[in-house]
């Protein structure tokens, strides 16, 4: 009957059934959740990173954080 109806509205017979949109969906979730499980994973370790080199080297840290806010005003200011 489905198919006499996807005829009767001139749907192409090879036209995606709804069960085929699942699964492409389905699959389009997995992907997803697998690229923010990286990300996720890729921030955490970029942040523990950062994270033991400001306590081995607090001075350094220090004196990065203020040139990033001395070239931040510096570009602010300049607009």
């Amino acid at each position: 009957m489905f198919n006499r109806i996807t005829q009767h509205l001139g749907v192409p017979s090879d036209a995606p059934t709804s069960e085929q949109a699942r699964e492409a969906a389905a699959e389009l979730s997995a992907r997803a959740q697998e690229g923010y499980s990286q990300a996720r994973e890729g921030l955490e370790s970029f942040l523990a990173t950062t994270r033991e080199q400001i306590v081995r080297h607090p001075a350094r840290s220090l004196a990065a954080a203020m040139a990033m806010g001395v070239l931040i005003g510096w570009f602010i200011k300049r607009r």
